[in-house]
């Protein structure tokens, strides 16, 4: 386990190590991944490229991928379907 040093005050002087830091280079890590190219798919067609694309990320990242879209629809949705309207209800956001 990686520690970094820590000052007088407690404070870690490694800089951010919280996992929103985490997430935000997981995300970056599957962008740049979801954008490289395929060997030999110049002739594949676009669904399939896509298909084989989103294989090698799930074999890669499994359950952290899954887990991601779940939560990304979840926050989503919630905000459209029931926050939105509440307050709209509610009258907080259009007279």
């Amino acid at each position: 386990m990686k520690s970094s040093p820590v000052e007088p005050g407690g404070a870690p002087t490694g800089g951010p190590r919280g996992a929103l830091h985490r997430a935000r280079k997981v995300w970056g890590q599957i962008t740049t991944d979801f954008r490289s190219p395929l060997p030999d798919s110049a002739e594949w067609s676009r669904a399939r490229r896509l298909r084989v694309r989103l294989r090698l990320l799930y074999r890669r990242y499994g359950w952290k991928l899954v887990l991601a879209v779940i939560c990304y629809y979840a926050v989503r949705d919630l905000t459209l379907y029931v926050i939105i309207p509440y307050l709209v209800a509610r009258r907080l956001i259009a007279p």
